[in-house]
């Protein structure tokens, strides 16, 4: 599968700018469109609840208060892009043209962000989110980034903290499990142009060891050079040490798995996914 078409949500805070410097950089190494796109909250859903008791002039105030907000954001993504894209010197482009060569566009969209970021996700080869390492109180951008994961059918990278490029230096947590074998098998256009590639696998006392080098030969019929490497990370977090071998091998891209288990299971007891999403700095690959 060839990336084609990349989805950069854009939420109007400081965070678009690394998730579209990495959307951008993806784009121009993968010769693949990019969709940028502001999803307009209605102000009925943004506003908070007020209760039965609130007045006629209340409710007309906090609206309007929602739409200003609305506004604001609206006008700060499309800033943002502007800036960006304009020192970039990517081509606009609204329609498909020569295949194969990078373009970007603008759009705006309306309705809840998550829902929509789903349903545009489900035409695009990827979904661009910024990073959850450095997330304030935007709840938004979390609630965002999980309907992108579980209900757009497709693979979601969260850029780095940094927005650099990804996909030079890759490590893949591999676990044997669905989710990790449907997000190498996505990373697959990401793998084919990596310089270097490390697979690993940790063993624990919950969980068997995994072949690291079962997947190390099934990425050689592919044509990509891998290194298995085998970790036992004792009492620090399997995410924890994951990222640590990621960090010695200088990787830029981490390739994983999104919720193996339920996610309300990694929220109230933690997990792997849960742990790389609130504490990586690079960028990371998943689908679920």
């Amino acid at each position: 599968m060839a990336v084609r078409v990349i989805l950069a949500p854009l939420s109007g805070m400081e965070s678009d700018r690394s998730s579209l410097k990495t959307a951008i950089a993806l784009a121009e190494r993968h010769g693949a469109h990019i969709d940028a796109v502001f999803v307009k909250a209605d102000p009925l859903e943004a506003a908070p609840m007020i209760g039965e008791a609130g007045s006629g002039l209340v409710v007309e105030q906090v609206m309007r208060a929602a739409e200003k907000e609305i506004e604001t954001r609206a006008g700060n993504a499309r800033a943002t892009f502007d800036e960006i894209v304009g020192s970039s010197g990517l081509a606009l482009r609204e329609e498909p043209g020569e295949t194969g060569t990078p373009s970007i566009a603008f759009r705006l969209a309306t309705g809840r962000e998550d829902t929509v970021v789903a349903e545009l996700g489900r035409l695009s080869d990827l979904v661009v989110l910024p990073n959850q390492a450095k997330a304030t109180s935007d709840i938004q951008a979390a609630v965002t980034l999980e309907g992108a994961l579980m209900a757009s059918a497709r693979p979601v990278l969260v850029s780095s903290t940094s927005g650099g490029p990804a996909g030079a230096r890759i490590a893949i947590a591999w676990n044997g499990g669905v989710e990790a074998a449907h997000s190498v098998f996505a990373a697959l256009p990401f793998l084919a142009l990596a310089d270097d590639v490390a697979v690993v696998s940790a063993t624990t006392a919950k969980s068997r060891a995994n072949n690291a080098e079962a997947l190390v030969r099934y990425l050689g019929w592919h044509g990509v050079r891998a290194s298995a490497h085998q970790i036992e990370p004792g009492d620090q977090p399997v995410g924890g040490a994951i990222l640590d071998v990621a960090g010695q091998f200088n990787a830029d891209l981490l390739v994983m798995g999104g919720y193996g288990h339920s996610r309300m299971r990694e929220l109230i007891f933690g997990g792997v996914t849960r742990y790389a999403l609130s504490h990586a700095t690079i960028a990371v690959l998943m689908t679920h």
